[in-house]
């Protein structure tokens, strides 16, 4: 439990591991903040069902759309793949500004049956033919044999130039890593872009992690991997109270509260360890980032 390697970690240990989280940290974002850049999307102005998707939901599909449109990502001759679908309300909205043409993918390892494409084209054939689902753990997901892209057609390949567009709102940590080592190992068709809302960082593991390089030059061990996820918590947790840590985010209600709130105990103001959290997170990010290039 993230817990209890905290607890192992004693003072000498911890001021190294943090010192060094600060340095590696200036030297890659030059002591300068990522800026946060909320944005828009057409596509969300619609009404749906509250178990589909509530305001928050929405206005964080709207952002995550909008910054695919900037990026243009959004053409119909690619094939848009959502990875942790669940009831795919983010495939159905990008569906219905795509229109019927574009080809989505759902992927999760569990069924939904009351997924929003099925439940919002009723009676629409040429809707619900525009997406597939795969019930599948992404971990054993080969997505040249889930497409069945013919690549050995040359003339195909030079008429459309389509390729792979993944996205998840929801991936917890080592499932974001699943999903980026699935795309990276897929050959047959190019990826064109990836968009992820990068959650739960106390859930990644070093087994699961894709640049453990980065992490080792960077001078981290595997034991130090594990401790800076679990400290990445600190970050969504900052100046809270216990009852705070359930209503702000779905990252808070996926982190261990007793965890936390021991952890403030050991390790001192809370605002100094939300900045060590959100160090942590961005470290962990860059690597992944670095993956992708």
């Amino acid at each position: 439990p993230g817990i209890s390697i905290l607890r192992s970690v004693d003072l000498d240990q911890m001021k190294r591991l943090t010192d060094l989280i600060h340095n590696i940290h200036a030297m890659l974002f030059c002591s300068k903040d990522i800026p946060l850049v909320p944005l828009t999307h057409s596509s969300c102005a619609l009404t749906l069902p509250r178990a589909l998707a509530d305001e928050k939901h929405m206005t964080q599909y709207s952002s995550l759309i909008g910054h695919m449109d900037q990026l243009n990502m959004l053409k119909k001759d690619n094939t848009f793949i959502e990875f942790g679908s669940g009831t795919a309300t983010f495939s159905y909205l990008i569906h219905h500004f795509m229109g019927d043409s574009s080809r989505h993918v759902l992927v999760d390892r569990s069924c939904f049956q009351h997924s929003a494409h099925r439940l919002l084209n009723k009676g629409q054939p040429e809707a619900e033919g525009a997406f597939q689902r795969l019930s599948i753990d992404i971990t054993h997901l080969n997505l040249d044999d889930a497409l069945a892209v013919e690549s050995d057609d040359a003339d195909d390949v030079k008429e459309n130039d389509g390729g792979i567009i993944a996205y998840g709102k929801h991936l917890c940590g080592a499932a974001t890593d699943m999903t980026l080592r699935c795309v990276a190992n897929t050959k047959s068709i190019a990826t064109k872009g990836v968009a992820i809302a990068l959650c739960c960082h106390h859930r990644s593991s070093w087994s699961s992690y894709v640049n453990k390089n980065f992490i080792r030059e960077a001078g981290f061990s595997p034991r130090d991997f594990q401790i800076m996820c679990k400290m990445s918590s600190w970050y969504v947790c900052r100046n809270s109270t216990k009852s705070e840590h359930t209503t702000t985010s779905e990252e808070h209600n996926n982190v261990d509260i007793e965890d936390i709130s021991e952890s403030e105990n050991i390790w001192g103001l809370a605002q100094q360890k939300s900045d060590i959290g959100k160090k942590c997170k961005q470290i962990i990010d860059h690597g992944r980032v670095l993956y992708l290039r």
